[in-house]
């Protein structure tokens, strides 16, 4: 069973990590470069926005999603849940 929470400051870490392993699964058209230089700026992104968090019954993360009036702007899923 999944529960959606806001994220906490101290998951900006994991956040990133699961960032990592949903682009790295689903996004391979970008090149290497092109991703390390995405990931400079979703690092300091995720260090100044919480998002919302999907956890299982251990309060792991495994996805997020941002929300912005309303509306679901990004969703990324651990390519390992």
């Amino acid at each position: 069973m999944l529960k959606i929470r806001m994220s906490r400051p101290d998951e900006g870490d994991q956040v990133v990590a699961i960032w990592k392993s949903s682009v790295d699964a689903t996004h391979d058209f970008l090149t290497p470069n092109d991703r390390i230089e995405i990931e400079k700026e979703v690092v300091g992104f995720f260090s100044e926005t919480p998002v919302w968090v999907a956890v299982n019954v251990d309060d792991q993360a495994l996805g997020f999603m941002f929300l912005h009036d309303g509306h679901m702007e990004a969703l990324f899923i651990d390519a390992a849940a």
